[in-house]
């Protein structure tokens, strides 16, 4: 029990860190500024890891009262959609090192896939007898992906050093 804890820790102080830092360079421009170190910038970065530690807590507790197994697997079912072109991409990069793509056609492939997932997902009971697709949804989703890098790909990369 106390491994998991200390894991939870980690993850949301690394998450309350990259939340802070995002924001303060993103929307409040940190990294434009002459002097982040000021009295003044110190305090708005306080601020705003205040916040989002406060988000954080809401949201904690906000699942802790719904406690329901359906909204775990709806994150799952997100996560599916949303991280399978990258697992595919990924997938793409590592083992295909010396094939090109041609780039524009990458973004529709990593939007196609996923509405690919979700037509053979709400249609899996007809077209698969009965079978209802879970959490290999991402697996599907990024293989998806890697076929359709592996269309638009050529044989010979134009490798630039």
């Amino acid at each position: 029990m106390r491994g998991l804890t200390a894991g939870t820790f980690a993850t949301t102080d690394s998450a309350l860190t990259a939340l802070t830092t995002s924001f303060c360079v993103d929307f409040l421009g940190f990294n434009k500024k002459e002097d982040i170190n000021s009295k003044k910038s110190i305090n708005q970065r306080h601020w705003v890891h205040v916040t989002f530690s406060f988000l954080m807590f809401l949201t904690v507790i906000l699942f802790n009262e719904v406690n329901n197994k359906a909204v775990v697997g709806a994150i799952f079912t997100v996560a599916s959609y949303t991280y399978g072109p990258l697992l595919g991409l990924y997938a793409f990069g590592l083992l295909l090192k010396k094939r090109g793509v041609h780039d524009k056609l990458v973004p529709f492939i990593c939007v196609l896939s996923p509405a690919i997932c979700y037509l053979l997902n709400a249609n899996s009971v007809v077209l698969m007898g009965g079978y209802v697709f879970d959490n290999e949804l991402i697996l599907i989703n990024g293989l998806i992906t890697f076929l359709g890098l592996l269309l638009i790909s050529n044989k010979q990369a134009k490798i630039a050093y």
